[in-house]
């Protein structure tokens, strides 16, 4: 019997259409090549640990507080419905906390996976997003669900409503740089819909422009062709300033990128802080070496990354 086993969950970014998808539009998301990693290995009593650089903190599940309290709660709730005691789970994840990256979903879906793996239990798709979203709520109080499905499923996620599905995508290189500064996205949602009530006409004629650029930049990925995303980045970033989702630090992060030679560039997520995107020449790195200088919190993705995946050790 084995005695660990380790998952790799990935984060994600919204490529098109965050805070639009709130109020009926269609939105795109990509599993990032950057994610969160669980080990769990049988132990004594049920404990937690999450590792970042040389700080470890850890806590048994039943007691977990701060940033470990939602994935111990997901995990407790599942230990509880199989009947099951005696793991230790270590997280490390590669994830910027509070950036708008989906690490919380990342570090749920991995963890649940690595302690079901362990036990030999086999958890269908819709059994993992149970239990990662138990987490999710707990983070989000009403999430859209977006981040655990896509760190569950991977790959390139169009998302309207409650419809989530995964569309074929040829490989790109994605640049996702960390402002420094941690989302609140309860309070960027706010922030939007008081537009949307000040401005009404305003907020309808820029989430319809969002909108019927998603089927466009859909055939685009399908095809390897990416001129028209560039352009769908740069337009989705104007629209999010308008409404009130982007601030100055954003702003210039995103001017930046294109003044160094990214084709497009946009704030990714609640904003109001959290991190850019921007889509690099892909044949070489010079614009992401130049941009990383001034922004060193900066990795270049492969993108889509694969959804969730486990190994016993």
């Amino acid at each position: 019997m084995p005695t660990h086993a380790v998952a790799r969950a990935p984060g994600k970014a919204i490529l098109l259409g965050e805070h639009f998808v709130v109020h009926g539009a269609s939105a795109l998301a990509v599993a990032l090549d950057i994610g969160v990693e669980a080990k769990a290995e049988r132990a004594e009593s049920n404990t937690i640990s999450s590792v970042s650089g040389k700080n470890v903190t850890s806590a048994k599940i039943e007691d977990a507080e701060g940033f470990l309290a939602p994935v111990a709660f997901s995990l407790r709730q599942f230990l509880k419905d199989h009947s099951l005691n005696g793991v230790a789970i270590k997280i490390t994840s590669e994830i910027p906390e509070s950036a708008g990256l989906g690490s919380s979903a990342a570090s749920s879906v991995s963890a649940i996976s690595a302690v079901s793996n362990l036990f030999g239990i086999e958890l269908s798709k819709k059994k993992l997003y149970h239990y990662s979203m138990l987490a999710e709520k707990m983070v989000h109080g009403k999430p859209s669900g977006i981040d655990a499905f896509v760190s569950i499923n991977g790959g390139l996620v169009y998302v309207r409503r409650k419809t989530r599905k995964v569309l074929p995508c040829r490989p790109f290189k994605l640049l996702v740089s960390y402002s420094g500064m941690q989302r609140n996205t309860g309070l960027m949602v706010s922030k939007v819909a008081s537009f949307k009530e000040r401005e009404p006409k305003s907020f309808r004629n820029l989430m319809r422009a969002v909108n019927a650029l998603v089927p466009d930049v859909i055939a685009g990925l399908q095809k390897g062709e990416l001129p028209i995303l560039a352009a769908a980045m740069n337009f989705n970033h104007e629209a999010l300033k308008i409404v009130g989702a982007s601030n100055e630090t954003l702003d210039e992060m995103v001017r930046y990128a294109r003044k160094v030679g990214f084709a497009g560039s946009k704030m990714t997520g609640a904003g109001g802080g959290g991190c850019i995107i921007a889509l690099p020449k892909q044949d070489n790195e010079e614009e992401f070496e130049k941009f990383k200088a001034i922004y060193p919190h900066s990795f270049l993705c492969n993108v889509p990354g694969e959804g969730v995946k486990c190994w016993l050790v």
